[in-house]
């Protein structure tokens, strides 16, 4: 995950929608529609393999809105268990086979270990212990994370700092392919052959789908876990019980049956959603800007205004970082025009750009007011 690079972060009230990705995460709940055979058999395999842990209260289902998810299979009360999960089922590091963790650098990190059992994995088709579910993980053209985007498509978001961040993760990618790329040759008959893009599509996969458990926070893959959609609203509670070996999610809310059960991924803005996940949320309250100007010495004033301890000081504007602010208003919406003037390959990632450009756009506004000393209409 990236972290903003300058302060100060500004955080939005909800506002006005913004246009969104191909999968975000409503706030209504809608109804399931009816499981695909291939989910069916991969539940029919989870509960083979979960230790008599409870699968009842959710099942799988897609809506309109957040694409697939996980729905009340009858009514949930708050603080009840809605899964466990054994974690037994997880996939973690651990797993790599001995002769390639060997051969691997020390530097190689714990997500391109996990890559790599995923590649193993799927490359094993039907053989594999893990198919039913490899089998549910995400096609490369259902990945929209931006490191994916081509080159004319990320053009778009020049004038945001998730440009910036994209080509950074875009490089960390590469050096860790370059990694592992001697392992990949060596042993064909556990991987096929494996290109530059193939890695970034598994990694979008992976790095989107683990989590980190324990003291030693390892980060592992827990089927049926990642199925949950992400709300900014939701406080379900996820849990790790050592005693009985299960991953447990536990309900922050009453839901009747067919509402679509949530869990938030974290404090994120659109731009983060984009980069690590691949959508966006409408009217995100997260949204932020990084104000990246040349004038350390306004940090001070610029703190005390967004801030509010406005008391004895004079409205900012006119100053260099008004006008800094005003400038990348101007670009934010000039790109706005431009991306909406174009007609994309890929509907999905032209909405996201939107989104994440529009989300900054706000916040931009919202500075710009304070330092005016003016309301914001």
């Amino acid at each position: 995950m990236w972290a903003p690079v300058a302060t100060p972060r500004i955080l939005l009230p909800p506002g006005a929608a913004g246009s969104i990705s191909r999968r975000f995460c409503a706030l209504q709940n809608q109804a399931p529609r009816k499981l695909s055979n291939g989910y069916a058999g991969f539940m029919s395999w989870l509960a083979s393999r979960n230790d008599d842990g409870d699968l009842s209260a959710v099942r799988i289902g897609t809506s309109q809105e957040s694409g697939r998810g996980l729905f009340a299979s009858r009514p949930v009360r708050a603080g009840e268990r809605v899964l466990e999960i054994s974690l037994d089922l997880m996939i973690a590091p651990s797993d790599l086979p001995g002769e390639l963790s060997t051969v691997l650098s020390s530097t190689v990190k714990p997500w391109t270990k996990l890559a790599l059992i995923v590649l193993m994995e799927r490359y094993k088709g039907q053989s594999s212990a893990w198919a039913p579910y490899i089998s549910c993980l995400p096609e490369p053209a259902e990945l929209d994370n931006t490191f994916l985007w081509e080159d004319t498509e990320l053009s778009y978001l020049r004038a945001s700092p998730l440009y910036g961040k994209t080509r950074e993760r875009l490089e960390m990618i590469t050096t860790e392919f370059g990694q592992v790329q001697n392992a990949l040759d060596v042993w064909p008959q556990l991987f096929g052959k494996v290109s530059l893009e193939d890695f970034k599509h598994v990694y979008a996969t992976v790095f989107s789908r683990s989590l980190a458990i324990g003291e030693d926070s390892t980060l592992v893959m827990i089927p049926m876990l990642d199925f949950f959609n992400h709300n900014a609203t939701s406080f379900a509670k996820l849990s790790f019980n050592g005693l009985l070996n299960y991953a447990v999610v536990t309900a922050d809310r009453d839901y009747a049956e067919n509402d679509q059960i949530w869990i938030n991924y974290g404090d994120l803005s659109n731009a983060e959603l984009a980069l690590d996940y691949g959508f966006a949320v409408p009217e995100n309250p997260y949204d932020e800007t990084d104000l990246l100007t040349q004038f350390p010495e306004m940090n001070t004033i610029l703190k005390d205004q967004l801030g509010g301890n406005t008391l004895g000081q004079k409205p900012l504007h006119g100053s260099p970082v008004c006008l800094e602010v005003a400038r990348r208003i101007e670009t934010h919406e000039k790109s706005i025009l431009e991306l909406n003037q174009h007609s994309w390959r890929s509907r999905s990632r032209q909405l996201l750009a939107a989104a994440v450009l529009a989300g900054e756009l706000r916040a931009l506004k919202s500075v710009k007011h304070r330092l005016d000393g003016t309301r914001q209409a």
